[in-house]
């Protein structure tokens, strides 16, 4: 079919408007992503930053307490000072090992004749180290409360006089840490070093491998996105999620913050829903068609 000169330049001017607007819808699409991304990046980082450094004084406070006893170990009223740092710290027990096999405890009833402390995974642990450190966590065979042991050794004059360690009651932790906003359909946790979960929402995955959230989420990945602080995403039960990470200084835990990909971008939907119902009625299309 034979087309009109008119009808030439009526479909010239029609594809260049077509191309002109596909551009710009485009540009403005990659703009509205990298904004979105940004925001949702600002917003993470920002609550975690706060988070960490909150976990981190939490933990360090009683750090400091139990490093203080050090200074009274070889006191012959040793338990009457276990028992004010107990206090203080807020310990379900604070006790000190001594490479003879001696233990003392804030809480005397508990000390049994078959226990020896050379023997322990925290002694031993902090004899290893050679320096301050946190245990694993674990749930008590009584209570079923979940506790980490800091323990430290103590040396004088470069001899080994012993090891302080104090158990802490982590509960009052795992709750701040699931309760924190960070959005909608969001959900914060707290992994430790050993690849389990120490905090999440759902109890029933405390001390429970976190690649049992999702098999991509190992520590390998951990370790990437905590040295690109970067977004990753990762599906959980088939639905796309990002994930944040960040690490708590002066402990080997990591939080992690995990977001719906489609809550958050949501708005993003709605912004280019707009855009190309506004680009379609725009008056610039009248004196083409």
């Amino acid at each position: 079919m034979q087309l009109s000169l008119k009808q030439k330049l009526i479909g010239a001017c029609l594809s260049a408007v077509l191309l002109m607007a596909a551009f710009l819808t485009w540009l403005a699409v990659s703009q509205i992503q990298a904004q979105t991304q940004s925001s949702i990046y600002s917003r993470v980082s920002g609550i975690a930053d706060a988070a960490t450094e909150s976990i981190s004084g939490w933990v360090q406070i009683r750090a400091d307490i139990t490093s203080a006893f050090t200074d009274y170990t070889s006191s012959s009223h040793r338990v009457s000072y276990l028992q004010q740092a107990r206090e203080a710290g807020g310990f379900d027990d604070i006790y000190f090992g001594t490479p003879k096999g001696a233990m003392y405890r804030s809480r005397p009833e508990r000390n049994r004749d078959d226990y020896d402390p050379r023997l322990r995974p925290w002694y031993k642990q902090a004899v290893s180290a050679g320096s301050p450190m946190i245990t694993t966590a674990y749930s008590d065979a009584i209570t079923g409360a979940m506790l980490v042991t800091l323990a430290e050794p103590v040396r004088r004059n470069g001899e080994l006089i012993g090891v302080v360690g104090a158990d802490v009651l982590i509960d009052q932790l795992i709750r701040d840490v699931t309760q924190l906003n960070v959005g909608k359909n969001a959900n914060a946790m707290l992994l430790g070093a050993d690849g389990t979960f120490l905090a999440h929402k759902d109890k029933a995955r405390l001390l429970k491998p976190y690649r049992s959230l999702s098999p991509e989420l190992n520590e390998n990945r951990v370790r990437q996105a905590l040295a690109q602080q970067s977004l990753v995403e990762l599906p959980v039960d088939g639905v796309d999620k990002l994930f944040y990470f960040a690490s708590v200084p002066n402990t080997d835990w990591v939080l992690a913050i995990e977001l719906d990909k489609r809550t958050e971008y949501a708005s993003q939907g709605d912004a280019l829903f707009d855009l190309i119902l506004t680009a379609s009625l725009s008056p610039c299309w009248w004196p083409v068609l």
